[in-house]
C-alpha cells in the first residue's frame, strides 16, 4: 500500500519532531539527576564515571599464610593415605572397573548376554517374516 508524497512526508516531519523532543527530555532530566545529587552532596554521574574504581576480589595471601596452608593441606593429605592404607580392602573394591564406574562382564555374563541377544534377534526376523 503506498501513501501519498505529502502524508509521506508529514509523517517523517513529525517523527523527527518527536524525536528531537525526546533528545531535549534526556538532557533535562540528565541536568534534573545532577541537580538532585548535587543537593544530596553525592557525586555526579559523570563524575563518578571518571574515578577510578577500586580491585575487588580476595586480598593476596602472604608467603607465611601459604606456607601455613600448604602445611595444613600436606597434614591432611597425608592423613587420608595412611587411612586408606590401614583399611583393608574388600573383594568388590579390589576389582577393577571401567570409565563408567561399573565392574568389567565376566566371559559367563558376556556369554549369557550375547544368547539372549542372538534369541531376541531371531524372534524379531521370524515376527518380521510372518507378519
Amino acid at each position: 500500500m503506498t501513501f501519498p508524497a505529502t502524508l509521506n512526508i508529514q509523517i517523517t516531519d513529525a517523527i523527527s519532531a518527536r524525536q528531537a523532543q525526546i533528545t531535549q527530555l534526556g538532557r533535562e532530566i540528565d541536568a534534573l539527576q545532577t541537580a538532585a545529587s548535587a543537593l544530596r552532596g553525592q557525586k555526579t554521574a559523570s563524575r563518578a564515571a571518571s574515578t577510578p574504581k577500586t580491585k575487588t576480589g580476595r586480598r593476596p595471601m602472604s608467603a607465611a599464610a601459604r606456607k601455613a596452608v600448604s602445611a595444613r593441606m600436606k597434614a591432611s593429605w597425608a592423613k587420608r593415605k595412611k587411612a586408606s592404607q590401614s583399611t583393608p580392602k574388600t573383594s568388590s573394591q579390589s576389582k577393577t572397573k571401567t570409565k563408567t564406574g561399573r565392574k568389567p562382564w565376566t566371559a559367563a555374563e558376556r556369554l549369557a548376554i550375547s544368547k539372549r541377544m542372538k534369541a531376541s534377534w531371531a524372534k524379531r526376523k521370524r515376527t518380521k517374516r510372518a507378519g
